[in-house]
C-alpha cells in the first residue's frame, strides 16, 4: 500500500502562467480533460491554483471578459501544497481542512504534481476516503 503523496501523485503537471487569458486556459482543460491548473508566476514559481468552477462561477457568471482577464486574477491565493515526501494523511487533512479537491504538490520549491482526492479514493479504505469527501463538500 502506499505511504506518501509521491507514489500517488499524477505526474507531469499541466502548469498555465499567470499572465494567460482565462478563455486560453479553459479551452487547455477543456482539451486536456482537467479541473484544475498550478499558475506560475513571470519567475516560474507556483503562486495559485484556477478550477473550472473559478471560471465559472467568478467569471463567466460575474459577466467577465475571459479573453483579456488573467488567470492569476481568479487564482487561488496563496495555494495550499503538500510535500511529495509527506504521508497521505497530510493531503487528506489538507484537503478537509481548506475543502479542495486537488493539491499541487512541491519538492522543495518545484512542482513536482498534483494530487487529488479521487488519487486518495484509490488507495485509502472505502470509509476513510467517504470522510475525506464529505469533509470538503461540507457547506459548498
Amino acid at each position: 500500500m502506499a505511504t506518501t503523496i509521491s507514489e500517488i501523485m499524477t505526474t507531469p503537471v499541466q502548469c498555465v502562467d499567470g499572465d494567460q487569458p482565462l478563455e486560453d486556459v479553459a479551452r487547455l482543460m477543456r482539451d486536456k480533460g482537467i479541473g484544475a491548473v498550478p499558475v506560475r508566476g513571470a519567475d516560474g514559481e507556483l503562486t495559485g491554483m484556477l478550477t473550472d468552477r473559478d471560471i465559472a462561477v467568478r467569471g463567466v457568471a460575474e459577466g467577465m471578459d475571459l479573453g483579456r482577464v488573467a488567470a492569476s486574477t481568479l487564482a487561488s491565493k496563496p495555494p495550499v501544497c503538500v510535500r511529495a515526501s509527506d504521508p497521505i494523511h497530510a493531503a487528506q487533512r489538507a484537503m478537509a481542512d481548506h475543502r479542495i479537491r486537488r493539491l499541487p504538490v512541491v519538492d522543495g520549491p518545484h512542482l513536482v504534481g498534483i494530487v487529488s482526492q479521487s488519487d486518495l479514493a484509490r488507495v485509502l479504505p472505502p470509509g476513510i476516503s467517504g470522510l475525506v469527501e464529505n469533509a470538503i463538500i461540507q457547506d459548498i
